[in-house]
């Protein structure tokens, strides 16, 4: 009950600001970021680096982003270092990175690394400890992270692939052929290295500019500044225009990464009850869900039912909206309205939120009842293109129901025609939108059966549905990263979701 408090008081906030506040809004927060790099972090070759360097630029783009305050940038580029000279244990320019740190973190305020190296780690020879084989690189950059996610917890990093430079690179080091091959080679090695974090639940690192290569390859008379070498002219440094359209990338990937850090909230029409937003990364936006926790309507479980499905809903490229209702203590009407509204604030702001075409619901436990009965229920402009149940309470008939959930939702004593109503296995009809439903064969928490009813029904009005019955897990599994399936129902999600 403790954390239905809290999710009361979280709704209060936005509900009492509710007039000056518009949809879409949100307060701002500080961002600070520190920007890790080499000779094209530094802005080597530019007229004013300080005005004109990727992280500068970079910064200005965010303050013009709704929902940031204050934008405060560190470009601690070094030209000529290498992922050896960051090192934390031995490397001569760690301690630049502590200084900027303990300046900037501040619990009022978004601390966000962020680190493009490789291009010197590549050389054939020159810079400090290269070349630098793929696997050290790597190994170079996780030292690095994890020193700095020790000392500032509540950081967060982002990871840009290196740029493409000309194989005939050869200044003061040699890069030539063999060093374009071996940057190229990093680039799989940061990805993995991404994954391999996110799978361990260490979330706190994320991916970063990775069309940069392609980009500044394909137009590279265009971005770089040419220098003369000792094999002709090469192109290594970003020229204005370049240093300005490596910015963009940068700051598309930094302000996806604040968005989903602080999505926005949104207070519906009665107190108690709001939206928080999670727009999908930008330029990806396909659909949009309303996420609906359960809790068995005596509470909302916002976190792993809620908000954690939709910041990787939002990574994946859906826009994701969790919705923390009124619980119904007897009248099942309330959490019902609730949902009703986010759905119609989905639709007003589709531009603003994604521009997405395809609009669902998805629900956990009770939460899936709610989501089964908004699904059942809106027909015409309100109708929904999909739905998403995790081991779904679908049924209030006392033979297969969870109690909890029906005392909660009817009240004691509820009437026939309640159970009825509210029993939405039987309101499916040749409307119903298409569903996928993840369950485990050994919940005991609410019974198999809703599902399996559920299931029925559809397939008898010819609803396409695509059910996953895993033989273990029990009840409320959520995002949980200690459920052995949760691999493979995200995969199995995202390929269904991609079938229409």
């Amino acid at each position: 009950m403790k954390l239905s408090v809290v999710i009361s008081l979280f709704c209060l906030v936005a509900w009492l600001g509710r007039s000056p506040v518009r949809a879409g809004e949100q307060s701002a927060g500080d961002l600070n970021l520190i920007f890790i790099g080499n000779s094209i972090t530094q802005g080597a070759l530019l007229r004013q680096p300080a005005q004109e360097a990727p992280p500068a630029v970079t910064g200005r783009l965010l303050e013009q982003e709704p929902g940031i305050g204050r934008v405060q940038v560190a470009n601690l580029g070094v030209s000529g270092s290498t992922t050896v000279d960051w090192l934390p244990d031995s490397g001569s320019l760690f301690s630049r990175i502590v200084e900027a740190g303990d300046r900037f973190v501040r619990e009022d305020a978004t601390l966000i690394f962020s680190i493009m190296l490789g291009t010197n780690d590549s050389a054939v020879e020159g810079p400090n400890g290269a070349p630098v084989g793929k696997s050290r690189y790597v190994g170079n950059l996780s030292q690095i992270i994890d020193s700095l996610a020790r000392r500032y917890p509540r950081a967060h990093f982002v990871l840009h692939h290196p740029l493409w430079y000309s194989a005939n690179t050869y200044n003061g080091a040699r890069y030539l052929q063999e060093g374009q091959d071996r940057l190229r080679s990093y680039i799989p090695g940061i990805d993995s290295l991404i994954d391999a974090y996110r799978s361990q639940g260490r979330n706190y690192l994320h991916r970063g500019a990775t069309r940069g290569w392609r980009l500044f390859e394909r137009e590279a008379a265009a971005l770089f500044t040419p220098e003369t070498g000792l094999a002709g002219t090469f192109y290594l440094h970003p020229n204005k225009e370049g240093a300005e359209r490596l910015a963009r990338l940068w700051e598309e990937k930094i302000y996806d990464l604040y968005r989903r850090l602080h999505p926005r909230t949104v207070a519906l029409s009665h107190e108690g009850a709001c939206v928080q937003v999670y727009p999908a990364e930008r330029g990806h936006a396909r659909k949009a869900v309303l996420i609906c926790p359960g809790g068995g309507y005596g509470m909302v479980a916002v976190e792993h039912e809620g908000t954690q499905i939709a910041r990787w809903l939002s990574r994946n490229g859906i826009t994701a909206v969790v919705l923390k209702y009124r619980l119904p203590e007897g009248n099942p009407r309330v959490p019902l309205a609730d949902a009703a509204e986010a759905l119609g604030l989905i639709r007003r702001y589709r531009e603003e939120w994604g521009g997405y075409t395809q609009i669902g619901i998805m629900g956990s436990s009770a939460g899936g009842h709610l989501a089964s009965a908004l699904a059942t229920r809106a027909v015409g402009d309100t109708a929904l293109d999909f739905q998403i149940l995790l081991y779904p309470v679908i049924s209030m008939e006392p033979e297969i129901t969870h109690a909890g959930s029906r005392i909660n939702l009817l009240g004691n004593a509820p009437s026939q025609s309640d159970i009825r109503e509210f029993s939405n296995e039987r309101r499916v009809t040749d409307r119903t939108p298409r569903a996928f439903m993840a369950l485990s064969a050994d919940d005991t928490g609410v019974p198999v059966e809703n599902s399996l009813r559920y299931f029925d029904a559809l397939r008898e009005h010819g609803i396409p549905v695509s059910m996953h019955i895993y033989p273990d897990g029990g009840h409320g599994w959520g995002f949980r990263p200690d459920f052995r399936r949760k691999t493979g129902w995200h995969r199995q999600l995202l390929l269904w979701l991609d079938t229409f």
